[in-house]
C-alpha cells in the first residue's frame, strides 16, 4: 500500500481547502471505501486492462492473519504456524485463479468477465477527492476497521502533501503552456485514465477527446477531482466551499 500523489489546495481568499489523493491498495478493501459518500473517486478497472497485463498489477496477500471469532474485527493474531499454512492456502487459490483466468481468455471469454477472478489478490490505483476527512480517518484508523483499510487509511493522514495557494483545484497541476480551461481538460482526462492504471502521458489533443467523449456519454466522475473556491460555507454536492466542474457543468444544463 501506498501513496503516489498527495495535493491540497488552500484557498487564502476563502481560507478553505480541499485534498487529492492518488492511493494504491487492496482491491478487496474497495467497497469500504466507497461507503463514504463526501468522497468523489476514480479506480483503475478491470474491464478496462487487457488479461495479459493483469499481470503487471501488483498482487495482494495478506500477510497477517487473525483467529476467527463474534463480530467483524479479529481480536487476536494467528500463531505462526497456522498463519504459514493459511498464507500458504490463500497463494495456492491465486495460482489456481491465474490458470482459470488465463484458460477462460484462450476461450475469448471478454476480460469484464475473465478479469473479475483476479480481483480479490490485486491492488488498485483510485484518485480520491473529498474537502471532509475527519469521519473516514475516525472510522477508518480504528482497531475496529479492517487492518488494510486501517494501514492505508494511516498513511493518507500522515502524509505531507504538496500545498497550493488557489481558488482553483488541480490535482494534477497546472501546465503553464495550456490556459485555464486546457488545463481543467487535462486534469478531467487524466482523472479519467486511472481506470487504465496511473498513466500521464496524453498530450492536450487526446485530453480534449477524453474529455468530450466523457462529456457526450454522461460519464461525469472524473469531472469531480476539478473544483473551484466558493465564499460561503455551503454544500456544492459532496464538497464543502468547494464546487466541482462535474457539479458546475451540470448545474449549466438544468
Amino acid at each position: 500500500m501506498r501513496i503516489l500523489k498527495h495535493i491540497k489546495t488552500v484557498s487564502s481568499e476563502h481560507h478553505t481547502q480541499i485534498q487529492t489523493f492518488i492511493v494504491e491498495y487492496p482491491r478487496l478493501i474497495h467497497s469500504e471505501m466507497l461507503t463514504h459518500r463526501l468522497f468523489s473517486r476514480n479506480t483503475s478497472s478491470s474491464r478496462a486492462i487487457p488479461t495479459v497485463k493483469m499481470d503487471d498489477i501488483p498482487d495482494h496477500i495478506p500477510q497477517i492473519l487473525y483467529k476467527n471469532c463474534k463480530g467483524m474485527s479479529g481480536k487476536e493474531l494467528m500463531n505462526q504456524q497456522d498463519t504459514k499454512q493459511a498464507i500458504k492456502l490463500i497463494e495456492d487459490l491465486h495460482k489456481q485463479a491465474k490458470k482459470t483466468v488465463k484458460y477462460l481468455s484462450c476461450l475469448g471469454v471478454h476480460k469484464q468477465h475473465a478479469n473479475r477472478y483476479l480481483e480479490p489478490f490485486k491492488m488498485i490505483q483510485t484518485i480520491i477527492t473529498g474537502t471532509e476527512w475527519d469521519n473516514f480517518y475516525n472510522l477508518r484508523i480504528s482497531e475496529h476497521a479492517q487492518p488494510e483499510i486501517r494501514e492505508i487509511a494511516k498513511l493518507m493522514k500522515e502524509s505531507k502533501p504538496k500545498i497550493v495557494n488557489s481558488n482553483v483545484h488541480l490535482p494534477f497541476g497546472i501546465r503553464e503552456d495550456y490556459n485555464l480551461k486546457d488545463n481543467i481538460i487535462f486534469n478531467v482526462a487524466l482523472s479519467a485514465r486511472i481506470s487504465y492504471g496511473l498513466s500521464l502521458c496524453i498530450n492536450i489533443d487526446d485530453a480534449n477527446r477524453i474529455y468530450n467523449n466523457l462529456l457526450n456519454d454522461k460519464h461525469m466522475s472524473p469531472f469531480e477531482h476539478v473544483a473551484f473556491a466558493r465564499n460561503d460555507k455551503e454544500f456544492y454536492a459532496n464538497f464543502k466551499s468547494w464546487q466541482s466542474q462535474r457539479n458546475i457543468v451540470e448545474s449549466e444544463k438544468l
